[in-house]
Order: structure tokens, then sequence, then C-alpha cells
């Protein structure tokens, strides 16, 4: 029974767990921490163009064997580093046209995309890396017309192989459809700050996290708005705000992760945690939902938002959040016999298991 409960924290994104007094809590990822001492997965430490060395590694793909995948910016290539290799491959070599690649991806049929900012476009490259064509902007055009790209930096895709670019120079992101020869502004205003990473949202269609250096800024912005929805510059228990963020990527319970170059550090945004004002705190009401049916369908691989989603609505099925006013740095947690939430709890963990199953494997493969 503790087993399967221990399961079930895991997969809802580790938002339940018991306390030492027996009584029920919400375990946010907040209170996980890294260890402190990093070990070094690829490169010697050094600069330098060797098969072991990197000089400016920009960007990083890891795939579903774990084998990782660097932009090495000024080395004008692509190293790909099988896990436990103490050199890497040279898969995509760029020398020849003098473009430095910035941000990486693969979408779910094993192509590689490249932003280059040098030259102003985004190459897509065949799964065997022999092949190449221009997806996004004009070799060397780098002008504010939709056909063209003016220092593309961030990338993502989403379900359907839409291409989403930053531009930092046209201070804008574009969506190219497939085989576009021009793009869409989705984000982007006269008064907008430049971007540097984009990520597509996990929970919408229509939004993505963007990264500005100019504003030492992480912003959440629906397309077509004229401001960002949520703008993330404080970091927890420092005096110290983001600095020149970059890169921007996801773990696979959600939870966004910040490459803040400017404090040499990375920094992590719990996808269950919001930053409130002093006068305003949290209530935390646990308590198993009522409703037994089943609410998902668990019998196909889903795509990336909808395996998202769908641990959300199961989160929703068993636990229940509100928000209310208390007094200053106080927050409150609703108790409820233990013994009775975790049988509850197990009585239902063949239904997350087979969401996990079905989908893990798939999740990570394609996306």
């Amino acid at each position: 029974m503790l087993l399967g409960g221990i399961i079930l924290a895991v997969l809802l994104t580790l938002w339940l767990t018991s306390t030492s007094t027996g009584s029920a809590s919400i375990l946010s990822s907040i209170n996980l921490r890294w260890n402190q001492t990093g070990v070094i997965v690829a490169g010697d430490g050094t600069r330098g163009s060797a098969a072991n060395q990197f000089t400016d590694p920009a960007w990083i793909y890891i795939d579903a064997n774990d084998t990782l995948y660097v932009a090495d910016h000024h080395n004008y290539r692509i190293q790909k580093w099988v896990s436990g290799a103490t050199a890497g491959v040279t898969v995509v070599n760029v020398s020849s046209t003098g473009d430095h690649p910035e941000s990486i991806t693969f979408d779910k049929n094993g192509f590689l995309y490249i932003t280059g900012h040098s030259n102003e476009r985004v190459v897509r490259y065949s799964p065997d890396f022999t092949s190449n064509t221009n997806v996004a902007g004009i070799l060397g055009s780098g002008t504010s017309a939709l056909t063209n790209l003016k220092y593309p930096l961030g990338l993502d895709l989403d379900d359907e192989l839409n291409l989403y670019v930053a531009e930092r120079g046209n201070r804008r992101v574009t969506k190219w459809t497939p085989n576009a020869t021009s793009g869409i502004i989705v984000i982007g205003t006269s008064s907008t700050p430049g971007f540097y990473g984009l990520l597509l949202s996990l929970y919408s269609s229509t939004e993505a996290y963007v990264s500005s250096e100019d504003t030492d800024t992480v912003y959440l912005w629906a397309f077509n708005a004229t401001t960002p929805k949520v703008s993330l510059t404080q970091v927890t228990n420092t005096s110290t705000m983001l600095r020149n963020p970059r890169g921007l990527n996801y773990d696979v319970y959600g939870n966004l992760y910040v490459a803040d170059k400017g404090n040499k550090r990375v920094m992590m945004y719990c996808v269950n945690s919001t930053i409130v004002p002093q006068q305003q705190q949290q209530t935390i009401l646990i308590e198993p939902k009522k409703d037994e049916s089943s609410i998902v369908d668990l019998s196909k691989p889903m795509k990336r938002d909808e395996f998202f989603n769908t641990l959300e609505l199961l989160k929703q099925k068993y636990i229940e959040t509100t928000t209310t006013t208390a007094s200053p740095n106080i927050i409150e947690e609703n108790r409820i016999d233990e013994g009775h939430r975790i049988e509850q709890l197990n009585s239902n963990i063949g239904e997350l298991q087979q969401v996990y199953q079905t989908n893990m494997k798939f999740f990570f493969k394609n996306y």
C-alpha cells in the first residue's frame, strides 16, 4: 500500500507526501534540491576544438537514451555524446558556412533543427545528418520582413511540427507552418524586449515562455497579446534576481528550468507554485475526490500537452487546493486521516500506472 502511494506521489509531480506526524501535506518540488557537486558528462573543462572539448557550448538536447547533443557554438558544430562516452562525435559541421549554431531541437521524426544567428535562418537536418534544408529565414538576409529572420536564437516545435522562432533582432516570435516561406508574428509589439530562449507552454497551444536578457526576465506570453501574462524575475531564498536568463526547458513533471547566465546558475520554477503578495497566504486543503469514475482514455499514447493535462486531471481527481487570505507568513494545512488517504489513493493506483506505462517511453522518444 505504501509503495503504491509513493509511485502515485511521483507521478503527480510529488504533490503528496506524509509528514513525521502522520498528517498530509503538500510537497512542492521547491523542496527538492540538486546535489551541490556537479558531475561532468561532456567535455574536459578546457576550451578547445578536440573531440572531448567545447568552445562555448550554447544549447543541449537529451534524447530517450540519455544521448546528449551539444551546440558547440564557436566550433561551428553539433556534438553527439553517448551516455558514458569520453569524447563526442561531430554529427553536423557548419564551419564552411560560418554559421554559429545556437539552439537545437529534434522533432518526433528524428529531424534536427538548428538556429544560426550569423546566417539569419533555421536549418533542418535529416535523421542521418547527411542532408539539410532551410526551413525559416533567408540566408544572410536579416530584415524585419516576414520572409526573414533577424538574429534568431530560441526555437521550439509543436505537435503539428509548426516551428516557432525567437528573433532577438526583430523583438518577436514568429510561427512557421511546415513548408512555409514566411512567418506569422505570434508575440511581439513595438515595445517588446529582445528574446533569447523560447519554450511552448505545456498547458496551452497559444502560449509560450520567452526569456529576455534585455530585461532580465522570463515571460509567459499569450499569442497576439500586447503584454505578458506572467513576468518571472524573483528567486526564492536569495536577494538576487534573474540576470541574463537564456535557455528554458521542462523536466518530466512540468517544472520550468531557466539558465540564469549572469548569475551562473540554473533556476527552477515549480509547476504548482505562485508568488503572492505578502498579505496573501495559502490555505491548502488536501482531500480525496469522491468521484472514482475514469476521467481519461488510457488505452493509447498521448501528445505532449495531452499527457501533462492528463496528470493534472488525475491530480484534481484526488486533491483540492484553495487560496485564501491569512495572517502574514502563516500557511495553514487541513489535516486528514493518513491511513484513509493512502487507501483512497491506492485504490486507483492502477489507473495512474497505466497512464505512466502507456505514455512515458512514447513521450521521451518523440519529444
